[in-house]
C-alpha cells in the first residue's frame, strides 16, 4: 500500500497546507486517497474529506491500540489507492512531554515513511541542525525526506542546497510564500 505521513516541526509548519495540496493533486489525477489525522482534531479532518469526498479518520495512539490502528487503517484503505496521514502539532508532542501517542508514534506502529514539513522562514544553516536533530532524536525514524513551507520562490534552491548537504535527506517540493 502506498502510504505516507506528513509531520511537522510544530503546530502552524504548514502540514495541513501539505496534506490538502496532496491530496487534491491526487484527485486531480483520479487518484483515491484515504486520509488520516494523527492525533485528536476534527477541523483538519473535516478538510480532506471536503476535498477526498470520503470520511476522513483518526489514528489516535492514545485510544487506539496498535492492533486496532493497524485493522483500522487497513480497512479505510482497501478500497483506495493510498492513505495520507497528517500529523499533529510536532512530530514528537505526545502526552505529558514525552513522544507517546504523537504523530511519530503512528509512523512507528504503522511503519509509514515520513516526510518533514519545515517553514525555515527566519533561519539560514540552523534550519538544517533542526531538521537533523529530528532525524537523529529518535530511532527507529522513518524520515525520508523534507518538504518546503513558505519559502520565498528565489529561496528554494538555497535551502535545499543547505539541507540535502547537512542532513543526507531529499527536499522533495515547496510550497510558495503566497500572500493571498
Amino acid at each position: 500500500m502506498n502510504r505516507i505521513l506528513f509531520a511537522g516541526l510544530s503546530s502552524g509548519s504548514g502540514k495541513t497546507a501539505v496534506t490538502c495540496a496532496c491530496l487534491r493533486a491526487l484527485q486531480k489525477k483520479g487518484i483515491s486517497a484515504a486520509s488520516f489525522k494523527c492525533g485528536p482534531d476534527y477541523i483538519d479532518p473535516m478538510f480532506h474529506s471536503h476535498i477526498t469526498g470520503r470520511p476522513a479518520y483518526h489514528a489516535d495512539p492514545f485510544f487506539l491500540s496498535r492492533f486496532a490502528m493497524r485493522e483500522l487503517v487497513s480497512r479505510v484503505s482497501a478500497d483506495a489507492d493510498c492513505t495520507i496521514f497528517e500529523g499533529a502539532m510536532g512530530y514528537y508532542d505526545g502526552i505529558g512531554g514525552t513522544e507517546q501517542a504523537s504523530a511519530y508514534t503512528v509512523s512507528d506502529w504503522l511503519e509509514l515513511p515520513t516526510l518533514l514539513v519545515a517553514n525555515p522562514q527566519g533561519m539560514g544553516c540552523s534550519i538544517a541542525a533542526v531538521c537533523r536533530g529530528f532525524q537523529t532524536f529518535r530511532t527507529p525514524n522513518p524520515i525520508c525526506g523534507i518538504l518546503l513551507n513558505g519559502v520565498r520562490r528565489g529561496m528554494a534552491a538555497y535551502y535545499r542546497e543547505i539541507l540535502e548537504r547537512e542532513t543526507g535527506l531529499p527536499v522533495l517540493g515547496c510550497l510558495p510564500q503566497l500572500s493571498e
